[in-house]
């Protein structure tokens, strides 16, 4: 079914996540969605709801028409699941039972009344994509505005829109399976349309290997010239570099300036959900509360610009890293750096800004870092703020670079496949790693009683010696014991050990 001229200008989707501890939050994401006045399911502004809750529920789809009446949205959900596959071996297919009929939804995608529907599996991409396509489809539109709402936790960890029923999420690659589903089914339907933005109301998502996976970055043919071409799946990519409050966006304020604009472009958009988000968070900074958030921008290869710019600076600093005082540069400016996620992930920008003043004599090492700062300003990041002294470096983009340990998973992402990023980070965490209290080496008795980290992660084939756990930092909890920024893999024997 190709798309006809619609009057209907922006189609606005928010799935909400809520199968965890953030339900109830949902809840009042959705309250606050009707007090949106102009906007409807015939209108140029059209805002649909996709919400899973929590504690076994069923999931609920919401065309949200405006008018906050208490006790009404039971009354207008539809109810989304899943059919499973009548043959052996079938996918399950995703279906609506309507809230009320007639619906403009098409017919194969109906579901009789009374069908039993198993909830949405969020963490599962191609689900989550089925129920996006039917919406999309039935409420065709000029521009898209996708937001995934929910549990986040950056490039390092699979955690985003976590379901705890079906105990599963999303990791980055499958989150670009999503969007290209997406894509591909608008391209198909739509006259080659796609999301025009994407937002990602969750923590620690506006990151250099996340806005790079939405690049969708081709690999050259087998025996071919290594030339990287771009096919952006969303045109703006809207997030933020720290955490989120568990209220999420102020999507009443953020969508009425849509209906009070319908004709408003697709970066002008982008542009005003971040300044409409840090204006209403801004009096929260008299409560302690730092907030950021960014609009990215992934048309004209952008991406691969980013890319060339990091895999430089990559090769750089790897190649000084064996020169003491430029490795103390760099471990400080690290230290200095605008940092998120108890210090996994750093603010790409403000430390190449911090490390281009402290290698100001180092002309390959400034120039790098210059590069890097110049095309996040000038090709990615299209809007930057921030409210609260917490996050006040924050210019858009972060990137992972942890102090004591590279995560394995890390190395999958294209990003890091691209970048060769990964390499200077192992590099990095080896050269700067702090060497243990006592040299053992002349010493047989202490030789033999040498603990090796026993960290499972990193050494899964070293066995736990008794009475001898070493718990990383970032496991030790807020606050809870002493921690080191880049331990010993190895100590000996105190004295007080040795003369027991």
């Amino acid at each position: 079914m190709k798309s006809t001229t619609s009057q209907r200008k922006w189609t606005v989707m928010i799935c909400l996540a809520g199968d965890n501890n953030l339900s109830a939050e949902m809840i009042y994401n959705i309250k606050e969605l009707k007090r949106v006045e102009k906007i409807s399911p015939i209108g140029p502004v059209t805002v649909v709801a996709l919400f899973d809750p929590a504690n076994g529920l069923p999931t609920q789809g919401y065309v949200i028409n405006p008018g906050d009446v208490d006790n009404q949205l039971i009354k207008e959900a539809d109810l989304v699941g899943v059919v499973k596959g009548t043959k052996p071996g079938a996918p399950a297919q995703v279906k609506v039972v309507p809230s009320s009929f007639p619906t403009p939804l098409a017919e194969n995608v109906l579901a009789k009344p009374g069908t039993k529907l198993s909830s949405l599996n969020t963490g599962d991409p191609h689900t989550l994509a089925q129920a996006i396509n039917i919406y999309l489809n039935a409420y065709q539109a000029d521009h898209y505005l996708l937001v995934l709402s929910g549990h986040g936790s950056g490039a390092e960890q699979d955690f985003l829109l976590t379901d705890d029923g079906a105990k599963d999420s999303l990791n980055v690659n499958e989150l670009k399976e999503l969007i290209a589903e997406v894509k591909t089914n608008l391209s198909e339907n739509q006259d080659n349309r796609k999301i025009d933005i994407f937002g990602l109301d969750s923590c620690l998502m506006s990151m250099a290997e996340i806005y790079y996976q939405l690049g969708n970055v081709s690999r050259p043919a087998s025996g071919k010239k290594n030339v990287a071409k771009s096919s952006n799946l969303v045109d703006f990519l809207v997030g933020s570099e720290g955490f989120v409050r568990s209220t999420g966006w102020p999507y009443q304020r953020i969508l009425a300036t849509l209906a009070d604009n319908p004709e408003i472009l697709p970066e002008t958009f982008a542009e005003k959900i971040v300044r409409d988000y840090i204006l209403y968070y801004a009096d929260y900074a008299l409560a302690g509360l730092s907030v950021d958030i960014a609009a990215c921008d992934l048309r004209e290869n952008n991406c691969l610009h980013l890319k060339d710019a990091v895999a430089d600076l990559g090769r750089t600093l790897r190649k000084n890293l064996k020169k003491d005082k430029i490795r103390d540069e760099i471990l400080l400016a690290h230290w200095e750096a605008q940092s998120y996620k108890f210090d996994l992930y750093t603010d790409l920008s403000d430390f190449c800004q911090l490390l281009a003043k402290r290698c100001s004599k180092h002309k390959d090492i400034k120039k790098a870092c210059n590069a890097v700062v110049k095309v996040i300003k000038k090709n990615v990041v299209k809007k930057s703020c921030y409210t609260g002294a917490a996050v006040q470096f924050s210019f858009g983009l972060s990137v992972y670079f942890p102090w004591s340990q590279v995560s394995k998973e890390y190395g999958k992402l294209r990003f890091v496949e691209d970048t060769q990023w990964d390499k200077f980070l192992e590099e990095y965490v080896k050269r700067t790693r702090r060497p243990s209290r006592k040299n053992c080496s002349g010493n047989s008795s202490s030789v033999e009683s040498l603990v090796r980290n026993p960290s499972p992660r990193e050494f899964p084939d070293l066995p736990v010696p008794q009475n001898a756990k070493f718990v990383l930092p970032e496991n030790q909890g807020p606050g809870g014991g002493a921690s080191l920024k880049n331990p010993p893999l190895n100590w000996c024997p105190d004295h007080c050990v040795e003369e027991a």
